[in-house]
């Protein structure tokens, strides 16, 4: 008797292809991953066609959608990949540790997305032409510290071999939520019970193209767009007056584990107004939401990530 799949025994290998959909020599690395619902979408359409009865004539294949999200754990060694897949191979400086600075670019780059899915006999989905379209991140509790990986690709193959026979393991080394700092405005913050960000890349899906079998034939960036939230004890009228004002401050959010850190920098951003309100006779709190842009900093870039470790390169 034949076994169900345990989700324990799959892996997600992530690569980076030489051209959107097109990898001539597969390198791939083996991530650690919570879950993955990264799959095709494709309907089965009802067509007007008339047989001479009310019975319905055979429906027709739609557009292939492919997409879904990662939920990683963050760390200090394999994030590292997952942010090149966000903006792009970052600026390296250091000799070890290295520090490695992401910043938003005019492109990003495709991957490939192969899971091995683990049944008796093993198969592969191989999901070609894949980028992240989102990133986002909840920060602050005593539960495990993770971000979401929304993405968008091209196709998906069915194998019944890896693209890569021997991959390279990433290194993991987790981050956790009491490890985190925020500033405002340059200075530390100690008020805020939990704080959010997304960074959305704006991807254009609606590239289906005639000859590419139902599939897309290119994902196109858009402008990124950065937002969040931060929920503050409500000690002082600091931030409400901000909000009050839009006054243009800074966000900073940091993980510092030994010479491991984690930064993700918003030079530019402005509150929106949205309180406060009596909700009881507890103490009293206040949810800030904010947008972030781009418009003298020195960085040219509505976000920068920079992670510090002892991987050389990326």
């Amino acid at each position: 008797m034949t076994k169900q799949a345990r989700g324990y025994k799959a892996t997600l290998m992530l690569g980076f292809e030489d051209s959107y959909g097109v990898t001539a020599t597969p390198v791939g690395v083996m991530m650690p991953i919570n879950t993955c619902n990264l799959k095709p979408s494709r309907k089965k359409n009802t067509g007007g066609t008339l047989l001479g009865t009310r019975n319905p004539a055979q429906p027709f294949d739609g557009y292939t959608d492919l997409g879904g999200a990662a939920v990683v754990p963050v760390d200090a060694l394999s994030m590292g990949y997952w942010l090149k897949a966000m903006f792009g191979a970052p600026v390296t400086t250091g000799t070890g540790p290295y520090v490695h600075t992401f910043k938003v670019g005019d492109e990003q780059p495709s991957l490939f997305i192969e899971t091995r899915v683990p049944t008796d006999v093993p198969f592969y989905l191989l999901n070609k032409g894949c980028k992240v379209s989102k990133f986002s991140m909840d920060v602050g509790g005593d539960g495990e510290l993770l971000a979401t990986v929304d993405l968008m690709g091209s196709k998906q193959i069915k194998g019944a071999t890896s693209c890569d026979s021997s991959p390279e393991a990433a290194q993991f080394a987790r981050f956790s939520n009491f490890q985190a700092t925020l500033k405002e405005g340059g200075q530390a913050i100690g008020v805020c019970p939990s704080f959010n960000f997304s960074l959305d890349a704006g991807l254009d899906g609606d590239t289906f193209c005639i000859g590419e079998g139902g599939a897309r034939g290119d994902i196109s960036e858009g402008l990124m767009t950065v937002s969040g939230s931060l929920t503050a004890l409500l000690k002082d009228a600091a931030l409400l007056d901000k909000a009050m004002n839009s006054t243009e401050t800074s966000l900073e959010l940091s993980f510092t584990a030994g010479a491991n850190i984690l930064t993700f920098t918003f030079n530019e951003l402005q509150f929106e107004l949205t309180g406060p309100t009596i909700d009881g006779p507890k103490g009293m709190r206040c949810e800030f939401a904010w947008s972030a842009y781009h418009a003298d900093h020195a960085a040219s870039s509505v976000v920068v990530a920079t992670l510090t470790n002892t991987i050389a390169t990326y």
